[in-house]
């Protein structure tokens, strides 16, 4: 790169990342409060009285969040109003770059390490330890083997041919191996009248995502007179299985699962149609499902995960997750070819729950 050179898309991203997340925060810090108390005012009359103990409404949190949504957009606007910048010197633009590329992985790393915390929600207190140190050494050996395989020509090329395979067998069977994976997971999950005592913390949380779905068999109707915390739009479809089921705990908590199961394969989809490869889609697609349900309390048997949490899946992710899906059959070509079906998910998404659906109309556009 010669002086007088437009400094490479790529190392300006990076350093405008910084200026950008220092406004950010100072935004949030300063805005956040005024904002969430214009925007977000606090009503709890809106909840039963037994429930008040365990509400805590967080309009400044939301309010800042609002914010870190807008202050992701510097860095895209920064580098796009800067392409015909033209500057005496950018030598030193390689090496800023890679001075916050070191930074953010030394940041990361220590979040990593320094994660593990008791989480409060309410009457429950919860043991955070997502990456205890017998995943951490599973994940280095992971990256070890990585380096090692893509070091070997031999290795490569037979990696590449064993990922090249793409016969009708091999396309089913990675999808069949990926739903029974999921399945699997989701298994714990299914709560029947009689086993939700023994389920560690789901019974608790039941309290809360189980009555968004009674509510609509109880003549109520979300958006309308009814003011949903987790979503706003599931209720209607679950409320089917419930009615033909008296309102029955096993046919919520199979209803949440299946849905879940969906959105999960949804993402094994993204995957298979990024890497153009089933074997290699299943291969990323088993530490996404093993992260996204780590189990937070209990045990095996009668653990707690965000699959037992559906306040988290699916009444929030669910619906980003198939949006996700329909882009990536969009960028590839496939079927459907028209972007109206991506916003019309994308919408959906945004009326269900606001705070996971903007950041999926963002992608959408």
């Amino acid at each position: 790169m010669r002086p007088g050179d437009k400094i490479d898309r790529a190392d300006l991203a990076w350093l405008a990342a910084v200026p950008a997340a220092l406004l950010t925060v100072a935004a949030m810090v300063v805005i956040g409060p005024p904002l969430g108390r214009a925007l977000l005012p606090v009503r709890t009359l809106d909840f039963w009285p037994s429930t008040l103990p365990y509400v805590h409404p967080k309009p400044t949190e939301q309010a800042r969040y609002l914010v870190a949504l807008g202050g992701a957009l510097l860095v895209p606007i920064a580098v796009f109003a800067s392409m015909r910048w033209r500057l005496p010197s950018v030598s030193w633009a390689r090496v800023g770059a890679l001075a916050v590329q070191v930074a953010f992985v030394a940041v990361l790393v220590l979040a990593l390490l320094t994660q593990k915390g008791e989480v409060e929600t309410g009457a429950v207190k919860l043991g955070v330890g997502y990456f205890t140190a017998p995943t951490i050494v599973v994940a280095l050996l992971i990256g070890v083997a990585f380096v090692a395989c893509l070091s070997s020509p031999r290795a490569r090329a037979r990696i590449g041919e064993l990922l090249a395979l793409d016969s009708r067998l091999v396309r089913w069977g990675a999808a069949a191996v990926a739903a029974l994976a999921t399945v699997i997971w989701l298994l714990p999950a299914i709560q029947l009248d009689g086993t939700v005592a023994d389920a560690s913390s789901a019974h608790f949380n039941l309290v809360f995502t189980f009555d968004e779905a009674i509510a609509v068999l109880n003549g109520r109707t979300p958006l309308v007179d009814y003011v949903a915390q987790y979503g706003s739009l599931w209720p209607y479809p679950v409320s089917i299985p419930l009615h033909l089921t008296d309102g029955s705990l096993g046919s919520f908590t199979a209803s949440m699962a299946a849905i879940t199961a969906v959105a999960m394969l949804a993402i094994y989809g993204v995957l298979r149609q990024v890497t153009r490869s089933a074997l290699g889609a299943l291969a990323l697609f088993f530490p996404f499902l093993a992260t996204s349900f780590f189990v937070v309390e209990g045990n095996p048997i009668t653990r707690f995960s965000f699959a037992d949490y559906f306040g988290v899946f699916p009444m929030r992710y669910a619906g980003p997750y198939l949006v996700a899906y329909l882009i990536a059959r969009h960028l590839s070509g496939a079927r459907p070819r028209l972007a109206i079906w991506i916003f019309l998910g994308a919408g959906l998404t945004v009326l269900n729950n606001t705070d996971f659906g903007i950041p999926a109309l963002g992608a959408g556009k």
